[in-house]
C-alpha cells in the first residue's frame, strides 16, 4: 500500500474524528 496514501486516509479520519468532537462539543454546549 501506498505510504502517501495512508497518511492522507489516517488524517483523514483523524479530521473527521475532531470534526465530530467539535459538533459533539457545542451540542452540549447549546443543550439544557
Amino acid at each position: 500500500m501506498n505510504p502517501l496514501r495512508v497518511i492522507i486516509v489516517g488524517y483523514d479520519m483523524a479530521t473527521a474524528t475532531k470534526a465530530r468532537a467539535a459538533r459533539l462539543a457545542s451540542a452540549h454546549e447549546e443543550g439544557p
